[in-house]
């Protein structure tokens, strides 16, 4: 399923529809320029909210069922890291992860361990 979302964004790199439509895709970005990330970033927040901590598995399966792709998610967790209002706790030694550490790809997801749990302030 991330190879087809892949594909659907590098066509249309605003909204991941997998199409684009010419000039109101050109409007579209200069009107709404990262529209279709803020709106991730509301319903990473909201998933967020309704755990006490998140595993980086839950956040690949839930990055791609929303149609997004793990670099999405990657980019809203290193803001806020740096915002520090996010906390990333390595399971396997039970302490702070180093920095940029998600592990959010089908690679660690297929394993089906968690390598690090997540938590928003």
């Amino acid at each position: 399923m991330q190879k087809i979302l892949e594909v659907k964004w590098e066509l249309d790199n605003i909204t991941g529809k997998g199409y684009s439509m010419g000039q109101d895709s050109l409007n579209d970005q200069i009107i709404f320029p990262g529209f279709q990330l803020d709106q991730f970033e509301k319903e990473l927040k909201t998933f967020f909210k309704n755990k006490s901590t998140i595993s980086n598995l839950d956040i690949y399966y839930f990055t791609i069922m929303k149609e997004h792709l793990p670099k999405h998610t990657n980019e809203l967790l290193k803001k806020w890291q740096n915002e520090e209002i996010l906390t990333v706790i390595e399971i396997a030694k039970n302490k702070l992860a180093r920095k940029n550490s998600f592990y959010i790809s089908y690679d660690y997801f297929k394993t089906n361990i968690p390598k690090v749990n997540f938590s928003l302030k």
